[in-house]
């Protein structure tokens, strides 16, 4: 469906811009009209990640947004128009067409928390029952504070874990390059030397020259196996997430409610 943007006069006389979906431009308009806007612009755009898969929300992106909302919702400016001000300041594109789309989506009177709801890659279960509890008992700005710390305090015991386990990583990878090394080229060689000179080699020598001649004939089935491995664990990953997704679809709601 065309992405359109649009500058608008609401209620208040605030004049402001943003993007709406849309079948065409009169479909769209009549969508404004509704909502109560007084088109002045609209036209049709390409999204800066339409027709590609480059866009990516990264962890940080999602805590400044939290954050800046947040502090924008406590100093008492309006839910849309600090979604307007934040998605000026975003550089990543992906997370500032998100934003773009929940503000579009609060102005035609969807509730945050089914707003956010449309990107269950951006915003988690914890994040959208989060927003779910604010929405039913107040405190929006609150709310995204702690949601924003837990974003930080994840992030910072994931850094640890990565940093734990950079250097079990790194000694696992050398030792397995030289043991390969040893029972591609080494053993072969003192297999050859014991075979000439004839004498009986005892059990663990001998499984290890099996083992040699196994990878060197057949080292290609071994990494297919590696690669069918790895693509098969990926398509697992893949197939539990979209089933994630499915399930929050079924759970989505509409509401009505103030946020700032």
């Amino acid at each position: 469906m065309p992405t359109f943007t649009f500058t608008a006069k609401d209620e208040t006389g605030n004049t402001f811009s943003s993007t709406l979906d849309g079948p065409d431009k009169r479909s769209v308009r009549e969508d404004l009209r509704r909502m109560n806007y007084q088109v002045k612009s609209l036209k049709a755009v390409r999204q800066p990640n339409q027709g590609r898969k480059g866009g990516k929300v990264r962890r940080s992106d999602l805590i400044v947004f939290t954050r800046q909302l947040a502090t924008m919702c406590g100093a008492g400016v309006s839910f849309f128009n600090a979604l307007g001000l934040i998605a000026e300041e975003c550089q990543n594109p992906k997370m500032k067409e998100i934003i773009l789309d929940l503000q579009t989506q609060i102005g035609g009177g969807t509730s945050l928390r089914d707003a956010c709801a449309r990107h269950t890659d951006v915003f988690s279960d914890f994040f959208l029952g989060m927003i779910e509890s604010s929405e039913k008992g107040g405190g929006l700005n609150i709310v995204l504070e702690q949601v924003a710390d837990h974003l930080e305090q994840q992030a910072e015991l994931r850094n640890k874990v990565v940093q734990a386990f950079a250097y079990p990583v790194v000694v696992v990878v050398l030792c397995s390059l030289v043991v390969t090394f040893l029972v591609t080229f080494i053993v072969p060689v003192f297999a050859d030397a014991y075979q000439k000179l004839g004498v009986d080699l005892p059990g663990p020598t001998q499984t290890l020259i099996v083992i040699s001649d196994f990878v060197r004939e057949y080292w290609w089935a071994l990494l297919a196996g590696f690669a069918g491995s790895a693509l098969f664990w990926t398509r697992v990953r893949n197939t539990e997430r979209a089933d994630t997704s499915s399930i929050s679809g079924l759970n989505n709601h509409t509401q009505t409610c103030s946020y700032c």
